[in-house]
């Protein structure tokens, strides 16, 4: 965009076909909206071109990714369990935020997979559907809550003091958020050192943590009929285990900082151990989505598959 004279503004662009093109207009904005608009336009069409030549070929310009295996999504049937370490503002916002939609007391905005819709086809096609009717995915009436943390505070009390949500709408999702109740957690001082609470899980051993952990998601998927789970993380930041950390022989270090790898990170529920479970970052950086999923994944056998582990010298941590 440039000014050609006094109240006169030029639009400048070049199109598709890298022919170039120019307009005139009474102001500044409407010049530089509409050449932003045409370029847009310019470089949709160009990667249609060249999407559609792809196809025609074969082959593209960029280098060919491996072949994948084809596995069809499989529709989303039945309730949906959503677990959650660390039950605070986080947590309680997303809780309210479900529960607020399906009573109709709000709508779900910003939520891609609610509000967002897909193009399908050209823009002249006019097919624009909702992200969740396209792809199967769990309807938000499916969805069942629980979760762990620290402190003893149900979803409503948590709620009310992070003061994140207005009061009004709190208070008219009290009797739901009051049945979520924090189901012990998993704390360890050695990884998160500024918060202390007196909901926690005692264990001779962070095995026998990760068992409890176990048993604690068993009960939740009898107890609310889910047919599937999910773990989405809400909690504190760990504190990752430096060089050296424990005295003794090098074969005692090798051991701790294995056993912090794989136990401590399902202790402190970032995996759920053996049981189906597919895990969320809410505090990821640059993405939020799947990250991990578990299939009956046995510990010790991961344990002893890492070539930094000893059983022999082991034995007490298991």
């Amino acid at each position: 965009m440039y000014q050609k004279r006094p109240g006169v503004f030029m639009a400048d662009w070049w199109d598709a076909d890298g022919g170039r093109h120019r307009k005139q207009f009474k102001t500044a904005s409407a010049a530089r909206e509409h050449e932003h608009r045409e370029t847009a336009l310019a470089h949709a069409e160009r990667a249609s071109r060249e999407m559609k030549l792809a196809a025609r070929s074969g082959s593209s310009r960029r280098s060919p990714s491996p072949r994948r295996e084809e596995s069809p999504i499989e529709p989303a049937k039945g309730k949906l369990g959503v677990m959650i370490p660390g039950m605070g503002a986080v947590a309680t916002t997303f809780v309210a935020g479900v529960e607020a939609v399906r009573k109709g007391l709000a709508k779900p905005i910003g939520s891609l997979t609610q509000m967002g819709t897909v193009r399908l086809g050209k823009r002249t096609d006019s097919r624009s559907p909702k992200v969740k009717e396209f792809v199967p995915l769990a309807a938000l009436d499916d969805l069942v809550f629980t979760g762990w943390d620290i402190f003893e505070d149900n979803m409503y009390e948590a709620a009310t003091k992070a003061g994140v949500l207005d009061y009004r709408l709190v208070e008219q999702l009290k009797p739901f958020l009051s049945s979520i109740k924090p189901r012990p957690a998993v704390f360890d001082h050695n990884y998160v050192k500024k918060i202390d609470g007196p909901n926690v899980k005692k264990g001779k051993t962070k095995m026998d943590l990760a068992e409890q952990l176990r048993q604690d998601i068993r009960d939740f998927k009898k107890s609310s009929g889910a047919s599937r789970l999910i773990t989405m993380w809400c909690g504190s930041r760990s504190t990752p285990v430096p060089e050296g950390v424990r005295e003794g022989p090098a074969r005692e270090r090798r051991n701790d900082r294995a056993l912090h790898d794989v136990c401590v990170r399902v202790a402190d529920g970032r995996r759920s151990v053996r049981e189906w479970s597919a895990q969320l970052d809410s505090r990821s950086s640059g993405h939020a989505g799947i990250v991990a999923e578990e299939r009956g994944s046995d510990l010790r056998e991961r344990l002893q598959n890492r070539s930094d582990f000893d059983e022999d010298s082991t034995r007490a941590g298991l």
